[in-house]
């Protein structure tokens, strides 16, 4: 039986990540950040479930953080659409001031069956991430967490 194995980059284009850190920091003290994720519909899928154990932060200057989740989370993005989102950070209080990236942590290596789609004929590909299960979903976008902000 040949296993089908789909990208989960070519969903990422339709994820969003909402972060609750704006205004400009000094780089001193600290502020908070929530990280909530959503998507849009996918053609074709019923789900698209992404199974996160984790977030990394880097500031600007300093050492990375890392967030690991006591237990995996698996989130079916597509129940996610039309305005709805699911939070992975709460008001993590975090040194205020300019990061360069951030990376989600997910289980879609090429063997992992942890993250994966539904489509509409029952079938449940794996999602495939190159490197997923050791570096994640990197996001370069970067950010500001402000000072009590």
């Amino acid at each position: 039986m040949i296993k089908k194995q789909f990208s989960i980059g070519t969903l990422v284009g339709v994820t969003l990540l909402g972060l609750a850190a704006c205004n400009s920091g000094d780089g001193s003290g600290t502020g908070t950040m929530s990280l909530q994720i959503t998507d849009a519909p996918v053609d074709d899928a019923t789900s698209v479930v992404v199974e996160f154990t984790g977030v990394t932060l880097k500031p600007a200057s300093g050492e990375a953080i890392d967030y690991t989740f006591d237990t995996p989370r698996q989130i079916d993005l597509l129940a996610l659409s039309g305005g709805e989102a699911e939070l992975l950070l709460d008001e993590a209080i975090l040194p205020a001031g300019r990061y360069n990236w951030l990376r989600l942590h997910v289980n879609a290596g090429r063997d992992a069956t942890d993250s994966y789609l539904v489509l509409e004929d029952g079938s449940m590909p794996a999602l495939y991430i190159p490197s997923g299960n050791e570096s994640g979903l990197k996001l370069v976008n970067g950010f500001t967490v402000p000072q009590d902000g």
